[in-house]
């Protein structure tokens, strides 16, 4: 009896551990509703390179956990992902990733010059911490901004708060399913304020 209790707590605090990884919404506040809702967006997710942002709590090299924990693939699968999830919706989506600094030296805007595109989706992660206590862990906090392509005006804006861990129990790492949800949680917060369509 004692011993099935034991595998049964061990099992309920994994499971337990593993439901707290995930996005998390902290907010999203809806600005100015568009004309229109979106059925052909600009996606742009620009990397952080968080300068000191990010805190490394028994850790000295920040970079070298975010890459076990799958981060520095985040671009390419958010390149990969947000087009079907939003073609789903009956969206097109332009979907680039860039660094800072060139978000900053205004490789976006001229993108979105070119693309013809009224509306953008902004998403970048922009502090955190790291942790190697138990494992490797990440809280980090994800801002996303959705916005005029032409006037800069702001229309919707969300914070997510992303759990992900890597130990001998659980792995929960940025994959293609862990981002998946993070955008279908993005996505699904502007649909309930008006400014996607539904899931076909």
């Amino acid at each position: 009896m004692l011993k099935k209790l034991s595998m049964y707590i061990v099992v309920l605090t994994i499971s337990q551990l593993i439901t707290a990884c995930g996005t998390v919404s902290v907010s999203n506040n809806l600005i100015e509703k568009p004309a229109n809702t979106a059925t052909k967006i600009n996606v742009v997710y620009v990397e952080s390179n968080f300068n000191e942002s990010l805190q490394c709590q028994s850790c000295s090299t920040p970079a070298t956990y975010l890459h076990m924990l799958g981060y520095f693939d985040v671009n390419e699968k958010i390149r990969n992902l947000a087009p079907a999830l939003l073609a789903n919706r009956g969206v097109s989506a332009n979907v680039l990733t860039m660094s800072e600094k060139d978000f900053r030296n205004g490789v976006a805007a001229n993108s979105f010059k070119s693309s013809g595109l009224d509306t953008a989706l902004i998403l970048t992660f922009t502090d955190g911490r790291v942790s190697s206590y138990g494992g490797v862990g990440a809280f980090m906090n994800l801002s996303s901004i959705y916005k005029s392509s032409t006037t800069n005006q702001i229309y919707w804006n969300g914070k997510y708060t992303i759990h992900v861990k890597n130990t001998p129990f659980i792995n929960v790492n940025f994959d293609d399913k862990f981002v998946s949800e993070m955008l279908q949680r993005i996505f699904t917060d502007m649909e309930n304020n008006g400014l996607l369509p539904p899931k076909r």
